[in-house]
């Protein structure tokens, strides 16, 4: 099903109906996702470009382009997706993904700033877990249609969620 209106186009895939949980896969598309992707697309571009000069003779030359890759993948799923679950499986996947291009050139300082991230990626997931908990509390997993109860609920669960992004970005005290 797909929704447009002037400012944007919502594009609707229904996945599972249970008795209480309806999940859909939902990609939401207006000028500031679209923004953020050709910005994401030309320094991805630009990356691509430049490992050529510094990693083309490299043995595992394909390896680091399927990181790469599938990085950059991670990210879009997580600019075009409002529904939490897909935006854990986007989540996850950069976390992973990030974890094994700092591990790249195995070499100790890289492995212990590989443990650092992977350990603040892991408190970002069980946040983000907890937040999704509360959204199936809600019965709703999609962000954009969500109703609060109170202000302390939206307060709290705004705070838990940017936390975990704190963690994802590596923000102090996060960063490896």
């Amino acid at each position: 099903m797909i929704f447009t209106s002037s400012f944007s186009i919502l594009i609707d895939f229904e996945l599972m109906i249970s008795c209480f949980l309806k999940f859909s896969f939902i990609i939401l598309l207006d000028k500031f996702r679209l923004i953020f992707f050709l910005s994401v697309i030309l320094i991805s571009f630009r990356v691509f470009f430049f490992r050529q000069s510094y990693i083309k003779k490299d043995k595992y030359f394909l390896r680091f382009h399927v990181l790469l890759s599938s990085f950059v993948l991670s990210i879009i799923i997580l600019i075009f997706s409002p529904n939490l679950i897909s935006i854990l499986l986007g989540w996850d996947g950069l976390g992973i993904r990030s974890y094994l291009l700092v591990i790249y050139y195995s070499r100790k300082k890289s492995f212990n700033s590989g443990i650092v991230t992977i350990l603040s990626n892991r408190v970002g997931d069980a946040l983000i877990l907890v937040s999704v908990c509360y959204f199936i509390m809600l019965e709703n997993i999609n962000l954009n249609i969500i109703f609060f109860n109170s202000f302390f609920e939206m307060i709290s669960i705004i705070l838990l969620i940017l936390f975990a992004a704190c963690t994802k970005r590596a923000q102090i005290p996060f960063r490896a």
